[in-house]
């Protein structure tokens, strides 16, 4: 014979005590948000094909010795600390990197008050990056890393950050009516091996500076450590 167990609860018929109370996260799976897909820009990909091996064929690997990785504050380069040598993806080496301490970089972390809105002069740096440095920075992703095919990379880029600016602009005008508040602490910019030029610096690195966030791109280490801080050359160049 079964016994009845007591129960260990209040039983409830309401489905509105039953089921949780959700909100939707911001912008997702909103008409908003489907709207700024679409409608890409052309990528010339046989002249960035031709841009880039021409890069690699004049290049002069004696430049990434005489000036080599080093820690940058506020685009300028801590020149102290001991030095060493970078390797690429197969272990060769083939530059020097300065190791300099963060103290300074924390200081000016926690000083630091810039412009809530970025996009104009960051932008104006991002087609700059994509036209004209776009040769090195394939060439520069080639040499380091090895990558097969880094014109698709840019050429994704090019496509996914059409994309990111018209959310970014959606952010920033509903920022400015109210609708939320963008947190800007600063962002910690990890590079990858493979995809630095689509994910680092694009996605990561210029869009939340169009949002007015500070970035600090750490380098890597181990190998291909020379070509994410090229790239971050060209954006301070710029």
């Amino acid at each position: 014979m079964m016994r009845r167990l007591s129960r260990l609860a209040p039983r409830s018929t309401s489905t509105e005590r039953l089921a949780p109370r959700r909100t939707r996260a911001y912008n997702f799976a909103s008409s908003q948000y489907n709207a700024a897909f679409g409608d890409l820009p052309p990528v010339d990909r046989d002249k960035l094909r031709k841009d880039a091996i021409a890069y690699c064929e004049r290049f002069d690997a004696q430049k990434w010795y005489d000036d080599p990785v080093a820690t940058c504050i506020a685009g300028k380069p801590v020149e102290s600390g001991e030095s060493g040598p970078t390797y690429d993806n197969f272990g060769r080496e083939n530059g020097i990197v300065l190791h300099g301490d963060i103290d300074g970089l924390l200081d000016h972390l926690r000083d630091f008050d810039g412009v809530r809105d970025q996009r104009t002069s960051v932008r104006s740096v991002e087609r700059a990056l994509f036209t004209d440095h776009a040769a090195a920075l394939i060439g520069n992703q080639t040499l380091d890393f090895g990558k097969q095919d880094g014109v698709t990379e840019i050429e994704e880029a090019l496509e996914a950050s059409e994309v990111e600016r018209r959310l970014v602009d959606q952010l920033l005008d509903d920022e400015e009516r109210g609708v939320l508040c963008i947190e800007r602490a600063p962002v910690l910019v990890a590079c990858v091996s493979n995809f630095s030029n689509f994910l680092d610096l694009s996605r990561k690195t210029l869009r939340n500076l169009e949002c007015g966030i500070p970035v600090v791109v750490l380098s890597r280490t181990g190998s291909t450590t020379q070509y994410p801080y090229r790239w971050y050359q060209l954006l301070i160049e710029e």
